[in-house]
């Protein structure tokens, strides 16, 4: 069995694509594999994921015909890859040389972590560095419930999805969630079943730009649609994702006492993403009265429960 696979989703990923697939070759352990997943892109992408492909025998290339929409790309990636440990690449990040040495070795070392990240260095599409993050997880092996109050209390960023995972691990999940907040719903999956190993050193690189997919967070239905590929006049995505997050227990082999327990992390989770439900129902309220939304029609509609 091949030690690590990578997958690399990309749609229209020409700016960035040739630093990844640079970072990646990159690295000091190279046994792994490289598949790309082009979503049907209309740029350059495929033409540059054809010149590394060429270069490089450990990398190959898919292409679909027709969009599959994110979560569902991501998601053929796990299945078309056959490594003991599996690890999502985006286009626009980037590694340092060690990051897949020193993830692995941790995995290597500590058989209760599930997954292996690292500090991440926050950078601007100019270069400059924004900020360090360090992520802050007191992941206790022997509770399951605190680990996932942990990681819905200090991994809202969602970064540690790239990170190194176990494909046993992994394979006893839905994977990404067709759905807004398909990797928050998979990080806490993932959490109940073993811990987070943090290498601490700044190893990954995010890259901040304007195209990128958190710049639609604000948007929760166009965020839903770049996880989907779909297009629907109206839907109640935040409603959709807490739905998804109190499955979350189901299927992981809890007890019931510790199934009893998740209802204190479920129920602060809910409570926490209240203002993205009521802007659902004002957005499909706006939808059914006008036939369309308008933000700037909805903040004068509800300026007085907004308080502004």
């Amino acid at each position: 069995m091949i030690p690590i696979s990578l997958g690399l989703p990309v749609y229209n990923g020409d700016r960035y694509l040739r630093d990844c697939l640079d970072s990646i070759l990159a690295q000091t352990m190279g046994d792994f594999e490289l598949v790309i997943s082009d979503n049907a892109s209309t740029d350059k992408t495929a033409e540059i994921c054809r010149e590394y492909a060429a270069r490089d025998r450990r990398i190959r290339v898919v292409t679909h015909p027709e969009n599959i929409g994110a979560a569902g790309n991501f998601n053929f990636l796990f299945h078309d890859t056959k490594g003991e440990y599996f690890k999502w690449c985006a286009h626009d990040d980037l590694m340092e040389p060690a990051f897949l040495e020193k993830t692995h070795a941790r995995l290597q070392a500590d058989r209760a972590a599930v997954l292996s990240h690292s500090y991440t260095t926050v950078f601007s599409d100019d270069g400059q560095n924004e900020e360090l993050f360090k992520p802050d997880f007191a992941t206790d092996p022997a509770d399951p419930v605190a680990r996932l109050r942990e990681v819905m209390l200090h991994g809202r960023r969602c970064y540690e999805v790239f990170g190194l995972i176990r494909r046993d691990a992994l394979a006893r999940t839905d994977l990404i969630g067709n759905h807004k907040g398909g990797d928050n719903v998979l990080l806490y999956r993932l959490a109940l079943l073993g811990t987070f190993a943090i290498v601490p050193e700044p190893l990954f690189r995010l890259r901040r730009h304007a195209a990128q997919s958190t710049a639609l967070l604000m948007d929760s239905q166009a965020y839903q649609r770049w996880f989907t590929g779909r297009s629907q006049k109206m839907t109640f995505p935040d409603w959709h994702m807490v739905r998804q997050i109190w499955k979350t227990p189901a299927g992981i082999g809890l007890s019931a006492a510790q199934r009893l327990r998740c209802l204190g992390p479920l129920l602060g989770e809910t409570w926490r993403r209240r203002a993205r439900l009521r802007q659902n129902l004002r957005v499909a309220a706006e939808i059914l009265v006008f036939g369309s939304a308008d933000p700037q029609r909805r903040r004068r509609l509800f300026r007085q429960y907004d308080g502004s």
